[in-house]
């Protein structure tokens, strides 16, 4: 199980999927924090800079976005049912890790709302590089091969 998954790795783009979704998943964190506390990051969130905290929440992510099968199959052919599929791991994940900071931080001074944007944000932001995905492969690249094969009829 492990080779076959070694080989995929090496043989496809799935590192730069799942490098550029743990970009994300750090982006909409943050953006959510600094939404949150209107552009001003408190000092009772410091924590939230450790390295095991946001590894904490990449692997949730990620780890979440693998059980719900979203690295599966070519992603140039996303459809509503993979969107489907990253509302509910993105749910999961986001329900987990909040879990997790409330056993280990008990919200101790981390406002419960940056949660749901965090949910909102990662979200739409995994969602649209699937979409972006799709769009260049439908309209970018097979665009022109389709304009190469016809013919001018006057």
């Amino acid at each position: 199980m492990f080779i076959y998954y070694l080989n995929r790795i090496r043989n496809s783009n799935l590192i730069i999927l799942i490098l550029a979704d743990t970009a994300l998943i750090i982006f909409a964190f943050f953006i959510s924090i600094l939404l949150r506390y209107d552009l001003y990051f408190p000092s009772e969130l410091t924590f939230t800079l450790e390295k095991k905290f946001i590894a904490g929440l990449i692997f949730l992510k990620i780890f979440s976005f693998r059980a719900f099968n979203l690295y599966r199959g070519m992603w140039r052919y996303t459809s509503i049912f993979d969107m489907i599929r990253i509302v509910k791991s993105n749910l999961v994940a986001s329900f987990l890790f909040s879990l997790v900071v409330y056993f280990i931080y008990s919200f101790d001074g981390y406002s419960r709302a940056v949660f749901v944007f965090d949910f909102v944000f990662c979200t739409t932001l995994i969602g649209s590089s699937r979409v972006g995905i799709r769009l260049f492969f439908s309209n970018i690249i097979f665009s022109d091969n389709k304009s190469l094969n016809k013919k001018d009829v006057i």
